[in-house]
């Protein structure tokens, strides 16, 4: 990490308590040996993370984030200063960007991994005015992920996302999305408005963990990979997601796909959103892509 000698590390204990407790002095340990300076800042209420970017990382070097996307999510959007990098100790439910950029998940492990690691630069999706690093989704996924209790996942993990969507089945009011490629490329590139029951709007490839939604999807290109399952009604649309999850969502005859770095959509629900993996509203009925828009520390050779 060269002469980046400060860091304020941001705790998230939330999804994880134990683990975080144990965390702690380890990665501590780590740092200090290393060379660094380390304030610990644990937060305990929803916007903490932003707050603490805000008050205590005007003379950081860099900050680690330990949680999971949803709290990275949310310091990225916190930062004034995009130069200033960003490391990963996964601690979260799914930890869908420490899996696509090869971070540990021992706590001491990816601290040794951010203290020798190299800064790269990454693109930040942008559903209307709500940022996200990883991907954007519309339907029963958004759906299942209002209905998400903490205490589940605290106990279930990863699960709580399956129990949560199998128990909101009854409750699902399918509307469709009809999808504008306002530019668009590559082979599957779509000239006309697509009408979709459930769709992704993908930076990387990974969903909900090591589940591949985009497979050619790159984080660095200045393009969102646009997925869009077509088969309506209550039933087809589920269908859609649990496709997602079992690996068989892309080549459907349903699934029409298409790159672009800017879309417009029209849908009578825009609360069917979700962003990493926490709800969000659609907002002004865009979805587009920032270029070199924050830093990453990860591993040499990621």
């Amino acid at each position: 990490m060269g002469a980046m000698k400060k860091v304020v590390w941001i705790v998230n204990p939330v999804s994880r308590p134990r683990k975080a407790r144990r965390a702690i002095p380890a990665v501590e340990a780590v740092l200090r040996g290393e060379g660094f300076e380390v304030e610990t800042c644990v937060t305990r209420a929803a916007g903490d993370p932003a707050r603490i970017v805000a008050d205590v990382g005007g003379g950081a070097d860099a900050f680690l984030v330990a949680g999971g996307d949803g709290t990275l999510n949310e310091v990225q959007g916190a930062l004034r200063d995009r130069t200033v990098p960003v490391g990963i100790i996964p601690l979260g439910t799914s930890n869908v960007l420490a899996r696509e950029v090869g971070i540990p998940f021992d706590p001491a492990e990816a601290a040794r991994a951010f203290a020798n690691g190299r800064v790269r630069s990454y693109d930040m999706g942008l559903l209307g005015a709500t940022k996200f690093l990883l991907m954007a989704s519309y339907g029963f996924d958004a759906f299942a992920v209002t209905r998400v209790s903490l205490g589940v996942k605290r106990i279930l993990g990863r699960c709580a996302y399956f129990v949560s969507g199998v128990a909101s089945m009854p409750f699902y009011a399918p509307e469709p999305i009809e999808i504008s490629p306002l530019d668009s490329d590559g082979p599957t590139a779509s000239p006309k408005p697509i009408r979709a029951s459930f769709a992704l709007f993908c930076n990387a490839k990974r969903y909900a963990g090591d589940y591949v939604a985009a497979p050619d999807a790159a984080m660095d290109d200045g393009l969102l990979d646009v997925v869009c399952w077509t088969k309506m009604g209550r039933l087809g649309a589920i269908a859609g997601v649990a496709r997602l999850f079992l690996g068989k969502l892309a080549g459907s005859r349903h699934t029409e796909t298409f790159r672009a770095a800017r879309v417009a959509f029209t849908s009578s629900r825009p609360e069917y959103f979700q962003v990493d993996g926490d709800p969000a509203d659609g907002g002004d009925g865009s979805v587009a892509i920032e270029g070199d828009a924050y830093r990453l520390v990860v591993p040499r050779g990621a």
